[in-house]
């Protein structure tokens, strides 16, 4: 038994046209509520984390707030040193010092903290 292969596209599968995309403008125009919501939280991403982090670039200069009339001015012409800084810094004996220090107060507080076996630390809802 053999079935019948039709090979045009029956009546109710019709093709369309492609859709168009709505000009810039018009897209504009209909999200402009939902980006002026986001333009808040946009404005504090880029004051709180993406211009601090330019300031790292100050790590690789001989900088001198003292140049120029503004911290910018200052920042752009302070000397380039590149790794000098960090060479200095490992090259001092109080740096190790601190850094030993620092470790074995993390370390510390990291003992301090529940270690999530049972009986350690009893609470009951009496003594909330």
């Amino acid at each position: 038994m053999t079935i019948p292969v039709s090979t045009s596209a029956p009546a109710a599968i019709a093709r369309t046209a492609p859709a168009t995309r709505s000009p810039w403008r018009a897209r504009l125009r209909r999200d402009a509520p939902l980006l002026l919501m986001t333009a808040p939280a946009a404005l504090l991403l880029l004051l709180f984390h993406y211009a601090p982090t330019s300031g790292n670039l100050i790590a690789f200069q001989d900088y001198n707030p003292f140049l120029g009339e503004s911290a910018f001015d200052a920042f752009l012409q302070s000397e380039w040193v590149g790794l000098a800084n960090f060479q200095v810094l490992f090259a001092d004996p109080a740096f190790w010092e601190s850094l030993r220090n620092t470790l074995s107060i993390t370390l510390s507080a990291a003992n301090a903290l529940p270690s999530g076996r049972p009986g350690r630390f009893k609470c009951s809802r009496r003594n909330l």
